[in-house]
């Protein structure tokens, strides 16, 4: 291939590099975002349980809408679960391609290189084949 073409070619390897870096970092987002939501979610579990067990007197009113908020709450971890255990997923997928562009991008500029060191060399070698014959033409 043409050295111009590989660079263009290394130049659409870089995009994708930076595309696959973000979608990287944005895996990595929803995961500390997940994992910050179970923190709030296990942190009020533990509030909500400690006021239960200080064995205050507590209306049946109470104990049933403290019941279902914890029932909703053990929902919203399930979710928040599920959350974190797709952006995990999402992150070693998004890993192993960063991993690949950046291999391909390599390949390609060694590629590059190796085409312009061969495409000087072919032009030398014409430079030194067109020498003499303009030697011979101011004869």
């Amino acid at each position: 291939m043409k050295s111009s073409l590989l660079s263009k070619l290394e130049v659409l390897a870089a995009a994708e590099e930076a595309k696959r870096a973000e979608t990287l970092r944005r895996a990595q987002a929803a995961l500390a975002q997940a994992q910050g939501q179970q923190q709030v979610l296990h942190a009020y579990r533990a509030r909500l349980a400690a006021s239960v067990q200080t064995g205050q007197t507590v209306s049946a009113a109470q104990i049933r809408s403290a019941g279902l908020f914890a029932e909703a709450g053990l929902s919203a971890l399930e979710q928040v679960g599920q959350s974190a255990v797709r952006a995990e997923a999402s992150i070693a997928t998004a890993r192993a391609q960063l991993l690949e562009a950046q291999a391909q991008r390599r390949k390609l500029a060694s590629a590059t290189d190796t085409a312009r060191r061969r495409d000087a060399l072919e032009a030398e070698t014409r430079a030194e084949r067109a020498l003499p014959l303009a030697r011979r033409k101011e004869r």
